[in-house]
């Protein structure tokens, strides 16, 4: 396999950690006002009511982002259908490419590692998301006592996916190895 095309599908595989994020990206590039979404607990006058209702202002102003997300959106949509009752479209295509490009010996190190890393990215993000509805923090909880800490958890969560896979496909466009701190040591494991 040539080295420019297992780099640019090394960057492909990077579209499972970005699907499973993008449902948390709303309160980004939608915003509160156009979700529909109120704070109504956490909002009032003084410094707390400032503090909130700066961070929702500022949330609302790249309503353009969200068209760049719409095919990851479209790719998460897809990968939730159920072909039988618990096994989705998503289960096989993970379980196809740790299978296909993780495992398979005869690839690319290049291209098993960043298919490593972007599964395990994938897990992470999966692993936080069970947390979350754990703790009853959903995207129907916004509004009440923690809404603000729940607004900020998903924000941070989309912009960290998306940071991280942003720096990956840098560094594989690049010529190198992109190293995300603890989730590069899990991809490293695999791969060996």
């Amino acid at each position: 396999m040539q080295p420019w095309l297992a780099r640019a599908l090394a960057c492909l595989v990077y579209v499972f950690p970005l699907a499973s994020a993008t449902v948390y990206g709303g309160l980004i590039y939608a915003g509160v006002s156009r979700t529909g979404l109120a704070l109504t607990a956490l909002q009032g006058s003084g410094a707390a009511g400032q503090f909130v209702t700066v961070p929702s202002l500022v949330l609302g102003q790249v309503p353009y982002l969200e068209y760049l997300f719409y095919p990851f959106a479209f790719a998460d949509a897809i990968f939730r259908v159920s072909i039988i009752d618990f096994i989705s479209i998503g289960l096989v295509a993970w379980v196809a490419t740790y299978a296909g490009l993780v495992r398979n010996y005869r690839l690319p190190d290049i291209l098993r590692f960043n298919a490593a890393q972007a599964l395990v990215l994938d897990i992470a993000i999966f692993l936080v998301t069970a947390l979350l509805e754990i703790f009853g923090l959903t995207l129907g909880g916004i509004g009440g006592v923690f809404g603000f800490v729940t607004q900020l958890v998903f924000s941070s969560l989309f912009l960290g996916t998306t940071a991280a896979v942003a720096y990956s496909i840098f560094e594989n466009l690049r010529g190198g190895w992109p190293n995300l701190p603890v989730i590069s040591d899990a991809a490293r494991s695999q791969v060996r």
